[in-house]
C-alpha cells in the first residue's frame, strides 16, 4: 500500500512494487487483501494545498492496523538480524507512523520528535535498492530498543521494542529519550 501513495514520488522501486502488487491482486490467494483494498477505494474531491478544487480522483482509506502489523513483523526480523536470535517474549513492539504522530496530542508529538531527533546523523542501513532504510538506538536494557524506518523515501515509522512487564502497553517513556545511544552492527 505504501508504494501506491502519491508521496513516494518517482521512486523507481515504488513504481515497480506498485506494478507487481496490482498484478498480484487478482491471484486467488490475494482474495482477502483484494476485497479489503476494493472496499477502501473511493472517489473523492481533490483540493490543492492552497485550497483550490482540482477535480475528483480515486483514493483509499488506509488500514493503519494492517500496516502497523507489517512493521511489527519487520521489527521482529530486524531484531533477529541485529542480535542473531529471536526477540525475547517479554519484549513487545509498538509502532508509530508519521500520519499518526501528526494526529497525536502535542505532548506525544514532542516526545516522538525528541526520539526521532536522536536518529539525526545516524548511519541508516539501506536495503532493496534504497526503498527501505533503518537505524536502531538502544535504551537502558530494561526498556529496549527503538528503530527508525523509512520506506520509499516518504514513509517514516518508529518501532519500539520494550519490556511490557515493566512498562505496560505502548510505552515510549520520554524520560528515557535522552539516554538513547547509537548501537548497530554497522553492516
Amino acid at each position: 500500500m505504501l508504494c501506491a501513495e502519491s508521496k513516494v514520488g518517482e521512486h523507481p522501486e515504488a513504481a515497480r512494487a506498485a506494478s507487481i502488487a496490482a498484478k498480484s491482486l487478482w491471484r486467488p490467494e490475494a482474495k482477502g487483501f483484494r476485497d479489503a483494498f476494493l472496499r477502501a477505494v473511493k472517489v473523492r474531491d481533490v483540493v490543492s494545498p492552497k485550497g483550490i478544487y482540482t477535480g475528483r480522483a480515486p483514493s483509499y482509506d488506509v488500514d493503519y492496523r494492517r500496516i502497523h502489523s507489517v512493521v511489527e513483523r519487520i521489527t521482529l526480523g530486524l531484531y533477529f538480524w541485529e542480535f542473531e536470535q529471536p526477540m525475547p517474549s517479554e519484549l513487545a513492539v509498538s509502532v508509530l507512523d508519521g500520519m499518526s504522530i501528526n494526529r497525536s496530542p502535542k505532548t506525544e508529538r514532542e516526545a516522538v520528535e525528541r526520539i526521532a531527533g536522536k536518529f539525526a546523523g545516524s548511519d541508516f542501513h539501506s536495503r532493496a535498492g534504497g526503498c527501505f532504510k533503518f537505524a536502531r538506538k538502544s535504551i537502558d536494557e530494561s526498556v529496549g530498543h527503538i528503530w527508525s524506518m523509512r520506506f520509499f523515501d516518504g514513509f517514516d515509522f518508529i518501532a519500539a521494542a520494550y519490556d511490557q512487564r515493566e512498562h505496560g502497553p505502548m510505552y515510549y517513556g520520554p524520560e528515557y529519550v535522552d539516554e538513547l545511544r547509537y548501537d548497530s552492527r554497522g553492516t
